[in-house]
């Protein structure tokens, strides 16, 4: 099983020793190195300061304690209020939030990809450009046209995501079987619709934030899932960034997580598909 990142208690720091010398005089820095510094200090969300997504990722703030979405746009307007912007203006559920936030990371690199998608008209493979110098129009077509069921194709041409795949070729559903895969910060949970449920959605798609555990009582861990996701509300987009904690107990019934996830989000709509990379 995957070892998790704890959380270690919090310790004093020793009284510096009156016998260990004068102190070193300060650092001169130029108005350069400042201004770089008192950037770096501002701004802890700027992509730019993160090698991979999953890092950035994993800096976006938190504020859930369980399964219970909480909104934290506000708290990422007040860092990137541009990438809040587009969840708003776009009035973004939870394929196109999953979009936005690779866009925006990779827009701030100076990168570029292709989402995959399906023209119906047509009847043919389409793909859609997300990144540096892609236009707010371009994007808005993107988030109109990708929904959360073509975060469910498995083709070689229509694939957004790159699964954690079985012997037999199939998703792995056993969460302690995709942490052994290399289930990380950054990767995607998608979920499908049950069978038989109505409505004018498809599934759900969830950014893994990070892999933690906490401390649930005096002498007991808690192993958990944090998630970064959007959503719709009565049949309608509420263009928020969400989080979510999803322990390994809630998710497979199993505190070690050695179960399939058979946990159903919004109200038992919702079934576990799958798990991958952005292919």
């Amino acid at each position: 099983m995957r070892r998790v990142r704890e959380q270690e208690p919090a310790r004093r720091r020793p009284a510096p020793s009156r016998a260990s010398g004068p102190p070193r005089p300060a650092v001169a820095l130029s108005n350069h190195g400042l201004a770089r510094l008192l950037q770096r200090d501002v701004n802890k969300l700027d992509p730019k300061q993160y090698k991979t997504f999953g890092e950035w990722v994993g800096a976006l703030p938190t504020g859930s304690w369980d399964d219970t979405a909480v909104n934290v746009t506000g708290k990422v307007r007040k860092s990137l209020p541009d990438l809040a912007d587009l969840v708003d203006d776009l009035r973004a559920d939870c394929a196109d939030v999953t979009i936005l936030l690779r866009h925006y990371y990779l827009e701030q690199h100076g990168d570029k990809a292709s989402v995959p998608g399906w023209d119906s008209t047509a009847k043919k493979p389409v793909s859609y450009p997300i990144g540096k110098g892609v236009t707010r129009k371009q994007l808005r077509n993107a988030v109109v046209n990708l929904g959360t069921i073509h975060f469910q194709e498995r083709g070689k041409k229509t694939a957004i995501v790159d699964w954690y795949l079985d012997a037999k070729k199939q998703p792995i559903k056993n969460l302690k079987q995709l942490l052994a895969a290399g289930l990380k910060e950054g990767d995607l949970l998608v979920w499908k619709k049950r069978a038989g449920i109505r409505g004018n959605f498809s599934g759900h798609v969830q950014t893994i934030k990070s892999l933690s555990s906490i401390i649930q009582a005096e002498s007991e861990m808690k192993y958990v899932l944090d998630v970064v996701q959007g959503t719709m509300e009565n049949g309608t987009a509420k263009g928020e960034i969400q989080t979510k904690m999803l322990s390994y107990e809630l998710l497979t019934g199993r505190r070690d997580g050695d179960g399939e996830i058979t946990f159903q989000p919004g109200g038992g709509e919702e079934e576990f598909y799958g798990a991958g990379r952005w292919k």
